[in-house]
């Protein structure tokens, strides 16, 4: 390579000057425009230049910069870390790492550092890229949740067809058992002692129901039967049963507020609540002695506070009933207390009860909140929070009493279960019907054309093989608008009245039904006849 020509006068040194201070400039301007800091620091980790942006992520001016070490503004720096640093990039020309800087206001944010290694004239020289990375963790973790809704909603959903096929066959087992009981007690005069045991066996059976009800309530699926309700009295009600459902060694303490306002809600779902969390608090305080506190209050809450709220669907700032419910038991880490209300997720080898999924899944169908508070080894306080409606309402079903109506004439009961059939003709005849049956679509169309003109009532059951109820009832109509038709129904789906818009039917009754149950919706049907 031939050697430079000699500058030989002022003018031309002149020139190469300005040139060499213009490309100095503008390299030193492009790097101050790199949206990334830049650091160069020395052997002992002191800062020697940095860039613009380096500047403003710090909060420092550059000849403050200049006057620290990299331990200043990275606290995740030791000195034993430095030399290890300083090791590890004498091996590697580049490599990079995490790590957190801390501001001059002394906040932190999480930042990843890019070193580079390289010599120049035989002088070693490293030099950092600093990026911010708070807006990229803060996007993955919103992904993460993300992920985390769309698998929770995966898991309810496969948990709505598994406990949609539960319902179905329990409630049908059930509908024998409470129905013959029903029919016992209404038909049969017997001793004093076994009639209680018969009452005790029809309550059982339709405590049975209720938790089948849970099981669609646990997948976000259920329906409810909405009544004003006074909590403390609920409480009052139920201490016993709750009391008994914890371990022996464990005292349950009430503190009751009086005249508590009422709530919109279901009775059946609300024990259900009430025995869960019970049951959650005994297994946290095990077979050692300890005390549950079941406490109710009112409070107003504001928006910012039910946002703070472990489960905090649709609510509305305004007036809460609260109930409380706390343990001394040995409480749980950040890490557990996050994932409690998973369906899938348990921190005991064997559980009992629908867990704490199905209290969520009730408290969101209530429009309620849940407020969390548990510290290891200082147990958990779950704080339910109802909101107080301006108006109260019920969708009970009206009760009819077996013993004031007698009706007449024949129905035709729909129903693929021999033995639900079975039932449901004694029922019926005890009602004072006459009954057809058949245990398909198909052959209930075939029966109908045959006894058109005898049949008064359909009662006709939603969930069939090959034609199901909606398609029957569609053929039905066609053969006659004007039939009364009662929909009878394991779970009702969701979309059930969505289903029937247009569609006239008498009476809708959910599985398992009573004899005054049914007798209600037949005297509604019976009417239309009339």
């Amino acid at each position: 390579m031939s050697p430079l020509p000699p500058i030989t006068d002022v003018g031309s040194l002149a020139s190469a000057s300005a040139e060499i201070l213009r490309s100095l400039r503008i390299t030193q301007e492009s790097v101050d425009a790199a949206p990334i800091g830049i650091f160069r620091l020395d052997c002992e980790g002191r800062v020697v230049s940095v860039n613009a942006a380096a500047c403003q992520s710090l909060g420092y001016s550059e000849e403050e910069l200049k006057t620290l070490t990299v331990f200043d503004f990275d606290p995740s720096f030791t000195r034993e870390g430095w030399r290890e640093h300083r090791a590890k990039m004498n091996r590697l020309p580049a490599y990079s790492l995490s790590s957190t800087h801390r501001r001059k206001n002394g906040t932190t944010f999480p930042v990843e550092v890019s070193i580079r290694r390289f010599f120049f004239e035989d002088e070693e020289f490293a030099v950092s890229f600093v990026k911010d990375i708070s807006e990229r963790l803060r996007a993955e973790d919103e992904r993460r949740k993300l992920e985390e809704r769309m698998l929770r909603a995966q898991k309810l959903e496969s948990l709505g067809v598994l406990a949609g096929g539960i319902a179905h066959d329990f409630n049908n087992l059930l509908m024998v058992i409470i129905g013959n009981l029903d029919l016992t007690l209404a038909r049969k005069p017997v001793e004093a002692n076994e009639h209680l045991m018969l009452q005790d066996a029809a309550k059982a059976a339709r405590q049975a129901a209720d938790l089948c009800r849970q099981l669609l309530t646990y997948a976000g699926k259920g329906t409810s039967r909405t009544e004003p309700v006074d909590l403390g009295a609920l409480l009052r009600d139920q201490a016993q049963i709750l009391e008994v459902s914890a371990s022996r060694s464990i005292r349950l303490m009430l503190s009751l507020a009086d005249n508590l306002p009422r709530i919109n809600a279901d009775v059946s779902q609300l024990r259900q609540v009430f025995m869960n969390l019970i049951i959650n608090a005994s297994d946290a305080i095990g077979q050692a002695p300890g005390v549950i506190t079941l406490s109710t209050s009112t409070m107003t809450c504001d928006r910012e506070y039910l946002e703070s709220a472990d489960i905090k669907d649709r609510l509305e700032p305004g007036l809460y009933v609260c109930v409380e419910v706390a343990d001394t038991g040995c409480g749980m880490d950040e890490s557990v207390r996050r994932r409690i209300f998973d369906p899938f997720f348990s921190t005991k080898t064997s559980s009992r009860g629908l867990g704490l999924a199905a209290v969520r899944g009730i408290l969101s169908k209530h429009r309620g909140g849940i407020r969390v508070y548990s510290e290891p080894g200082k147990g958990t306080t779950f704080r339910l929070l109802f909101p107080v409606p301006d108006v109260l309402h019920t969708e009970s079903t009206p009760g009819v009493s077996a013993t004031k109506w007698q009706g007449s004439g024949v129905v035709l009961l729909v129903d693929d279960e021999a033995l639900l059939l079975s039932v449901g003709v004694r029922m019926l005849r005890h009602l004072g019907f006459e009954a057809l049956t058949a245990s398909s679509g198909l052959q209930a169309l075939d029966v109908f054309k045959k006894h058109r003109e005898e049949i008064r009532i359909v009662v006709l059951d939603w969930t069939m093989p090959k034609m199901d109820g909606a398609e029957t009832l569609a053929q039905l109509r066609r053969l006659d608008a004007a039939v009364p038709v009662i929909i009878v129904s394991g779970h009702a789906p969701d979309d059930l009245q969505r289903r029937l818009s247009g569609r006239r039917v008498a009476a809708i009754v959910r599985k398992p039904y009573n004899l005054d149950e049914i007798l209600a919706a037949m005297q509604m049907a019976s009417d239309e006849t009339v």
